[in-house]
């Protein structure tokens, strides 16, 4: 009997695989018949957007600050509000819903991004990019084969494989172009031909030609540039303020940086003067005045002076974002101001940075707000959330 049952169990398991083989030819020839179909009829961009379509089981929607919805879960994906729209998608296509979920601009676009300095980025059917202003009009034609956001009032675009920068009108602040380039900060972008690194001012003008192995961070008018494995400091001009001669920097911190020589950290001046050594295997700028100082696995918060204000028990702390820094210690996270106080303790799941009053979080029943007080923003929990940005947050709250 053991061998029968064992037979039949053979023979099932045969048929099993001989319909399976069956599915996967018909299935072959369907997908093959299908591009002999789309080859002998060609499609429109957005025929072929349609065609491929496949209507995702959660929608979304957004939420008001007390957390009930006011933008009912209709959109198969969607982005931050900024400027009174938010980009949103349906049946594949892009476009920008006003503050009712009302269509502002009809989704008709492959993509359509956050609106950053009165500009919403589009991408048309064919891979072009452009921008339109605030009421939907396109003002910056779709001629770019990739493109940025704007920061500062200028956006890295990219065509023929090179990049360059125009301004909120499209012109160009300069027709030079680049391999590699960043976005603004502070008044100056990171450029880069034929793997060196310079600096360019907003009007175009290289203040560093590329000479660099690489560059980091600008702030506090010191810039961090690499040459030959070592490390110092010039300023916004391309002079050389501090040697290179470090194995790492960091960016300045109100004007002061952390460098590592000789495996050992310490804090220097603007100047280059050295201030104090540091014990620990690595250190990081987390703004407020504060650095997070690690030895092996475990990490302190530090004053601008080198001061200790914890002891080395977090695993990880974040950077302060409006005032508070999210820390993780024993497998929980909770905040962290920058005294080193526990605003909020360490009884957290998952929590993520301060952004416009409130923070996410989660305890396992979902994702709600917190305060900096510690205090829920509202009793509700959502399967997914995003942050507030003009006071409404984008939710999935399928399986709430």
């Amino acid at each position: 009997m053991p061998h029968q049952n064992e037979n039949a169990l053979w023979r099932s398991k045969v048929i099993v695989i001989h319909f399976f083989i069956i599915y996967l030819m018909i299935y072959q020839a369907c997908r093959s018949d299908r591009n002999v179909d789309r080859a002998s009829r060609p499609l429109s961009e957005k025929a072929i957007l349609e065609e491929d379509y496949v209507e995702p089981g959660i929608k979304w929607g957004y939420i008001d600050q007390q957390g009930e919805i006011v933008i009912k879960e209709q959109f198969d994906d969607c982005r931050d509000f900024s400027f009174g729209l938010a980009a949103a998608s349906q049946k594949g296509l892009w476009g920008y819903i006003d503050r009712l979920g009302k269509w502002v601009v009809p989704p008709k676009y492959r993509g359509s991004w956050t609106y950053e300095d009165g500009r919403g980025r589009v991408k048309i059917l064919n891979g072009k990019y452009g921008y339109l202003d605030g009421k939907g009009a396109l003002v910056i034609d779709t001629i770019w084969d990739d493109a940025a956001d704007f920061k500062e009032g200028f956006a890295k675009v990219q065509i023929n494989n090179r990049f360059q920068y125009i301004d909120t009108l499209g012109r160009l602040i300069t027709e030079d172009s680049w391999d590699q380039a960043f976005g603004f900060h502070s008044g100056f972008v990171r450029i880069s031909n034929g793997g060196w690194w310079g600096l360019m001012n907003s009007k175009g003008v290289l203040k560093i030609k590329p000479m660099y192995d690489a560059i980091g961070d600008l702030y506090g008018n010191r810039l961090p540039v690499q040459l030959k494995n070592t490390w110092g400091y010039t300023d916004t001009n391309g002079l050389m303020i501090i040697e290179a001669q470090y194995e790492q920097v960091t960016p300045f911190q109100n004007g002061v940086a952390a460098v590592q020589k000789n495996a050992a950290w310490s804090f220097i001046d603007t100047s280059g003067r050295f201030i104090k050594k540091l014990n620990g295997d690595h250190i990081t700028p987390l703004g407020q005045s504060r650095w997070a100082i690690g030895r092996q696995d475990s990490m302190a918060l530090m004053d601008q002076n080198g001061v200790l204000l914890t002891p080395f028990h977090y695993s990880q702390i974040n950077k302060f974002n409006e005032g508070l820094a999210v820390f993780s210690k024993e497998g929980y996270f909770g905040y962290l101001d920058s005294t080193g106080r526990h605003a909020i303790p360490n009884l957290i799941l998952l929590s993520w940075d301060f952004k416009n009053g409130s923070a996410r979080y989660s305890i396992g029943d979902g994702v709600g707000f917190i305060k900096p007080n510690g205090k829920a923003l509202h009793d509700a929990l959502f399967p997914d959330v995003r942050d507030y940005f003009e006071g409404l947050a984008r939710v999935q709250t399928v399986g709430r």
